[in-house]
């Protein structure tokens, strides 16, 4: 009989607050440069802008919308 393989080693999670943003840092008042000029471009052609905010693990910009529907009565 042979050897037993030795258990396979399991990567540690990460501590708390040593990745990424924290919730006061995602906090986006207004958007500026490339994502205010986004902001600007959506509301000239699809919709509204309705939030936006810095997204935690790798800092991207994130706008949130609501698309314009045509045709639809708003009574």
């Amino acid at each position: 009989m042979g050897k037993r393989a030795p258990p396979r080693l399991r990567p540690r999670k990460a501590k708390p607050g040593t990745k990424g943003l924290g919730p006061a840092e995602c906090k986006l008042e207004q958007p500026t440069g490339a994502a205010a000029e986004a902001a600007e471009a959506i509301a000239k052609a699809v919709g509204f802008v309705v939030g936006s905010y810095k997204e935690p693990l790798a800092g991207h910009l994130v706008l949130l919308f609501f698309p314009e529907i045509k045709g639809r009565n708003n009574a």
